[in-house]
């Protein structure tokens, strides 16, 4: 993969994050390295790698594939920072390359996860058809956010055991709950 390509997946990673991120205009200075990397190719740190993992949650088991052609995009911000995945060209036939660009590493007070698939249709006539889906976009950290509250429950009722299921039940509720109440404008 040469360099330029590397930078164009930097460009389009930002660019989808500044479109649905509006609390961030990309002048602010956190943005500087990926700028940086996007203009001159030049970086202090990994900004843009693939990663080994599926895109989506539902695509984990081994043998799933999308049953149309798509682009995928998703964007968080975080206390651990801003980031930007993509996968092109997804679908049927082939699970490309999910790529990460890790925007900022700056903590964000702006906590904002979002998701979209570009799906192509099969019957195309004289021009591009397709549609935008939203994804339901959760935090990489989702599965041990609530691992550590199921756990905290489990504490708070004295370490009696046989209650696992009840207390990761109300720790999901509660996590999805608060991650609606923030993604709120």
């Amino acid at each position: 993969m040469s360099e330029k390509y590397v930078r164009a997946i930097a460009k389009v990673g930002f660019h989808f994050f500044l479109k649905y991120f509006p609390n961030f205009s990309g002048t602010e200075p956190e943005f500087d390295d990926i700028k940086r990397f996007i203009y001159l190719g030049e970086a202090d740190r990994e900004l843009v790698r693939p990663v080994d993992e599926p895109f989506l949650r539902d695509l984990q088991q081994r043998g799933a594939r999308l049953n149309k052609w798509c682009h995928l995009f998703s964007a968080e911000s975080t206390d651990r920072g801003i980031e930007a995945r993509i996968q092109f060209f997804a679908g049927p036939e082939v699970q490309p390359l999910v790529w990460s660009i890790v925007i900022s590493t700056k903590p964000s007070e702006h906590v904002q996860y979002t998701g979209y698939a570009f799906v192509y249709f099969d019957d195309v006539y004289e021009e591009y058809q397709g549609q935008r889906t939203e994804l339901i976009a959760v935090p990489i950290s989702l599965e041990q956010d609530i691992r550590v509250r199921a756990y905290s429950l489990y504490v708070q009722r004295g370490r009696r055991n046989g209650f696992a299921l009840d207390d990761w039940l109300e720790a999901e509720a509660e996590i999805l709950e608060m991650l609606r109440q923030r993604a709120e404008p």
